[in-house]
């Protein structure tokens, strides 16, 4: 098996870690049994999504001791996800931690930086790591045959400045999300080289030995109305206006509702940002003085956007997953970086266990996020790592 998968429910740090530790050779086991195969897999990384509720300093300890010679790495979440199998129960769950496990058929190599002191960003060291040790100018690095991991403080307003600064030096795709904490709103935890940090953001630079694609779904439908951000502040991610007017008066003429009313809608109606004819969402955090509009996205000063609305996230995201499986005629595992507001939607309409069932049959892992990076950074969105076989 070339990704083994795990999850804990248990409160203690420790037997946490230890229960994932007895689940991936549980899950090592059974793929071994079941192929007749007697060349184990050696566990090359693993990387793992905790709920923010874990004692960091107690909880990276542990993954140190019980991991001791892996490149372990994760960070907090509002959420988490797995998909079922003989030795785990798959579901949406909270105050949880679940794991995957890339064996050395996935891994090649793989290099981890941290950046921390997002407030003062500087990505170049960690750049120049990546050049060091695959002794490659970043820019020239095969994105066939490289991809990227990245877990960012979900609290830091930064995710936008980090995903531009990769896409100015590289063609390599890094896929991630923002590292989340419960819903509390306080601090979220990146973990990283034996260590825990807030303020910060992992990058990891995997070379592969199979073939890896990336992947969003999203459940909103494009209306007829465009509208333009004729002003913007983009550092703290407000609109101001709409078509030169009042953002929070626009969006609700177009959408028959009143300025008091609007945030009731901002759940089903987002604006996107269309890109080849498909939306990347920009989700409405809230209003501000009934005029303004407070994003968890950046939007550019004149970006034309569209009024996308709600679909039917259970079909719209199994018509994804079958799509999957039909373009890619294997495979191995799944990482998914879905959104909070996503599971909020999914829990308001009683479907956590539904939505569970489109992925049962591949190995998959996540956690609900702060905010989804493919690209740039984006909401109400899945983001995946599909690893081919």
């Amino acid at each position: 098996m070339k990704v083994l998968t795990a999850q804990s429910t248990k409160l203690n740090a420790k037997e946490a870690v230890l229960e994932l530790k007895q689940k991936l050779n549980c899950n090592s086991e059974a793929n071994n049994s079941k192929a007749n195969n007697s060349e184990k897999s050696s566990i090359k990384a693993l990387t793992f999504f905790a709920s923010s509720n874990y004692n960091s300093a107690e909880l990276i300890a542990a993954m140190n001791e019980i991991f001791p010679n892996t490149q372990v790495f994760g960070c907090s979440t509002a959420g988490e996800i797995i998909s079922g199998n003989a030795c785990n129960k798959g579901g949406m769950y909270s105050n949880s931690i679940v794991a995957m496990a890339f064996t050395d058929e996935i891994v090649e190599d793989i290099k981890v930086e941290v950046v921390d002191e997002l407030k003062n960003l500087n990505l170049m060291p960690a750049i120049k790591s990546f050049e060091d040790y695959y002794q490659s100018p970043f820019h020239k690095l095969d994105d066939t045959k490289y991809f990227g991991l990245i877990y960012m403080d979900g609290l830091s307003c930064k995710e936008e400045t980090i995903l531009e600064t990769l896409g100015d030096y590289t063609n390599v795709v890094f896929v991630g999300g923002s590292a989340g904490d419960d819903l509390k709103f306080e601090k979220t935890i990146i973990y990283a080289n034996g260590k825990y940090y807030d303020n910060a953001a992992v990058l990891v630079l995997i070379k592969s030995k199979v073939g890896f694609s990336f992947e969003k779904i999203q459940s909103f439908i494009p209306t007829e109305h465009t509208v333009t951000a004729t002003k913007v502040d983009e550092d703290n991610r407000i609109i101001y206006e709409l078509d030169n007017k009042p953002a929070a008066e626009v969006y609700a003429n177009i959408l028959n509702t009143t300025v008091e009313d609007a945030p009731n809608h901002f759940a089903d109606a987002c604006l996107g940002l269309m890109i080849d004819d498909k939306p990347y969402i920009r989700s409405i955090q809230k209003m501000i003085d009934n005029k303004a509009l407070l994003m968890y996205c950046n939007v550019k000063n004149n970006a034309e956007l569209k009024i996308v609305k709600a679909g039917n996230i259970i079909a719209d995201t199994k018509k994804s997953i079958e799509d999957f499986k039909n373009k890619y005629k294997s495979i191995s595992g799944m990482l998914i970086f879905d959104c909070i507001l996503r599971r909020i939607e999914l829990q308001n309409k009683n479907l956590l266990d539904d939505y569970m069932t489109v992925c049962s049959d591949i190995p998959t892992v996540g956690f609900s996020t702060y905010g989804e990076a493919l690209i740039g950074h984006i909401n109400q969105t899945a983001t995946f790592l599909v690893l081919q076989a």
